[in-house]
């Protein structure tokens, strides 16, 4: 039977991780940083990308104008739109809103998209913690999810579809709430509908999608009974 990793290793393996998955997605984004990343883009410049650039760069606006950073009146003037109905991504644009000041939206869209699936990576290897006991089989899983095609693809010229960061919480939420149930009601609820809260700021679109995979994880769940691990607080985080 193996013994107890110590904290001390625990963390080292998380750091580890981060680090590699933050370097992946540096090189991933690296034709761009080699050039600036101020004024170049993998992805180019036109269609989607240009607006997502344009969304960012309001939201920029807004938030240091004092505007809030949910409306605005830029298009569809003088009534406005609601960003949220849109691929605004406003959570991100008020993130990113002192870098997009100080250096532009397409520096902040080079950030973003070099942390998206480096981020994504990181809470899938939180998730998966709760399922596997070993180090290597969680890192792989964090790998394949946030350097999946997918999140590649939508990468460079959808950004508020490649950042996934909040679907592997709402996963290892909800297995708290049905299945793990260490946590009181009250905690792990809360912490359910805030993630589904910042989900639905981020991008009503990537809502739907974790709308539908929630579903079907919780029936999945409750029908398989998945097996867990059994871990102490600190544990739990790495």
């Amino acid at each position: 039977m193996r013994s107890a990793l110590s904290p001390r290793v625990m963390r080292l393996r998380a750091l580890g991780t981060t680090l590699v998955y933050l370097a992946l997605g540096i090189l991933g984004n690296w034709d761009a940083w080699r050039q600036g990343g101020s004024d170049h883009l993998v992805g180019g410049s036109g269609g989607d990308l240009g607006q997502e650039i344009w969304f960012l760069k309001v939201v920029s606006h807004n938030f240091f104008n004092g505007l809030g950073f949910l409306q605005t009146d830029l298009i569809n003037y003088p009534i406005g739109v609601n960003l949220t109905n849109m691929t605004a991504m406003p959570t991100l644009g008020a993130i990113l809103a002192p870098i997009t000041g100080i250096f532009g939206p397409i520096t902040s869209y080079n950030v973003a998209t070099t942390l998206a699936p480096a981020l994504g990576a990181l809470g899938m290897y939180w998730a998966a913690g709760r399922w596997m006991n070993t180090w290597v089989a969680r890192f792989v899983t964090g790998l394949l999810f946030g350097f999946s095609p997918y999140v590649i693809a939508q990468n460079w010229c959808h950004l508020f579809l490649s950042t996934v960061v909040l679907f592997p919480l709402a996963l290892g939420l909800l297995h708290e709430i049905f299945v793990r149930q260490k946590w009181s009601a009250m905690m792990a609820g809360m912490a359910a509908f805030q993630n589904l809260r910042r989900q639905q700021v981020l991008s009503e679109r990537s809502e739907a999608h974790l709308n539908i995979v929630g579903t079907i994880q919780m029936l999945l769940q409750r029908s398989t009974r998945l097996p867990e691990r059994n871990l102490s607080p600190p544990t739990c985080l790495w």
